[in-house]
């Protein structure tokens, strides 16, 4: 018992020795400093990293936009650059055509007085010259017109009889003429079958023969190739052709009273070579190649004519001179 009393009375001492208060005031007071440095200093961070997110999104909005900006640049750019060269083109296609006469002024020279009124009665009077082309012009510019009419086929040599007129052509041999002449991308060719519409036939026939001419559509043979006639379209096989033997040239053209008129030397050569006239009598036993021009008096010579309607030439007639 007395050494329980004895121990109390220790710790009393030591209690009184030592202000627990103070220390607990103390200790209270460094941890809200210290809880205050701690808010002080998040607060700090809190602030930088919203300050760093705030300014890395600006920045972010700023590229954006700026690249936004760069492309309709770009565009627009581009568009100037191209309404420029179109500016230009034009502007130098007027230019060279001389359309607002920059490069040419037109000076009328002033005319001189005359003393001489006879010289001047004179000069009025002069004839005015006609300078027509020549025969070798219309050859050139205008000989297709022969052309078309020779067909590589058989029916070739009834075309050229003693005269033969428009009216005097038979449908089959105006169907074959008129194929001859067909655009070629009006005719279809797939697996040797030949195809093309009955529209492109009569429009290619009313082209050399006149809007007047009349064509039924059927069945008709061109060299080795036979066509049928059925729904509005012909179809044909594809064959080897047959050598005509038919030979031709021009020597003379002319133009008068809105006709044009070529002549025209005919031979045919036969399977032997040899070169024959329109009855069939032997001209040449072995042809090569000679100028028919050369032995004409010896040949047939035509004289085909071709009227200009509306600026385009259409058959007539052919005649044996």
């Amino acid at each position: 018992m007395t050494k329980k009393v004895s121990e109390n009375k220790e710790k009393k001492e030591i209690e009184n020795k030592i202000d627990i208060n103070s220390i607990k005031e103390e200790l209270n007071k460094h941890l809200k400093e210290q809880k205050e440095e701690i808010i002080k200093e998040l607060n700090s961070k809190i602030e930088n990293q919203i300050e760093f997110n705030i300014t890395k999104r600006l920045k972010d909005e700023e590229k954006r936009i700026m690249r936004g900006k760069t492309g309709k640049i770009i565009r627009r750019d581009i568009i100037i650059i191209i309404l420029l060269a179109i500016v230009g083109y034009f502007g130098y296609c007027l230019y060279d055509v001389d359309y607002f006469n920059i490069r040419t002024k037109i000076v009328e020279a002033p005319k001189e007085p005359s003393n001489d009124k006879q010289n001047d009665e004179d000069n009025n009077n002069e004839p005015v010259v006609d300078i027509k082309p020549d025969s070798s012009y219309y050859i050139e510019n205008f000989g297709y017109l022969v052309n078309r009419l020779n067909i590589v086929d058989e029916s070739i040599f009834s075309l050229y009889q003693e005269n033969v007129a428009l009216e005097d052509l038979n449908n089959e041999l105006i169907l074959k003429i008129a194929y001859k002449n067909l655009p070629k991308n009006t005719i279809n060719i797939d697996n040797n079958m030949i195809t093309f519409s009955s529209e492109n036939i009569q429009e290619t026939a009313k082209n050399i023969f006149g809007e007047d001419i009349i064509i039924q559509d059927e069945m008709f043979s061109y060299n080795n190739i036979k066509f049928m006639y059925y729904n509005e379209t012909y179809i044909g096989l594809k064959e080897e052709e047959t050598k005509v033997g038919f030979l031709s040239k021009i020597i003379d053209a002319q133009e008068k009273n809105n006709a044009l008129t070529f002549e025209i030397i005919v031979a045919k050569l036969s399977p032997e070579n040899k070169l024959l006239n329109n009855l069939d009598q032997v001209i040449i036993e072995d042809y090569q190649n000679e100028d028919l021009a050369s032995i004409k008096e010896k040949l047939n010579i035509y004289s085909i004519t071709f009227e200009n309607i509306n600026d385009n030439y259409i058959f007539k007639n052919i005649e044996l001179k």
